[in-house]
């Protein structure tokens, strides 16, 4: 069901904690009550560090590993063309129901770069602010 990449994440999770004056970008799945913090470190354009706290399953402590793995080194605007796709390829896949590990990554990774470069047309910035990740189910 779970791939040995997967398994390895888990079970020896790379880039836990956070980072002191960092970008961050915070989530949660209130379905299950999964948070996530991502905190990143950007010098010249690039993400030089990523961490992250989970409390959560653990596929959102795998996808955050991995994610923070892919995006370290990157340039902000690299790391803003990660999908979902890229992600479930490199962890060989998330059943349905828990793919939401991909969603609060990404949300988190966005909304801590919008602190950067915000796509907001008034620009406002943004930091250590909280969001919600809300599914409708039919």
């Amino acid at each position: 069901m779970y791939s040995q990449t997967f398994w390895e994440h888990v079970r020896n999770p790379k880039n836990q904690g956070t980072l002191p004056d960092a970008l961050v970008g915070e989530g949660r799945f209130h379905r299950c009550g999964d948070k996530l913090k991502l905190t990143l470190e950007v010098k010249d354009g690039h993400i030089t560090k990523a961490r992250f706290h989970a409390g959560a399953c653990a596929p959102v402590v795998a996808v955050a590993s991995l994610g923070t793995e892919m995006i370290q080194g990157l340039e902000v605007e690299q790391a803003r063309q990660i999908s979902i796709f890229d992600m479930d390829k490199q962890l060989g896949g998330l059943p349905p129901s828990k793919r939401h590990a991909y969603l609060l990554f990404l949300e988190c990774l966005n909304e801590a770069l919008e602190s950067i470069t915000p796509k907001r047309k008034n620009n406002e910035t943004r930091r250590n602010s909280k969001r919600s990740i809300n599914f409708k189910t039919t």
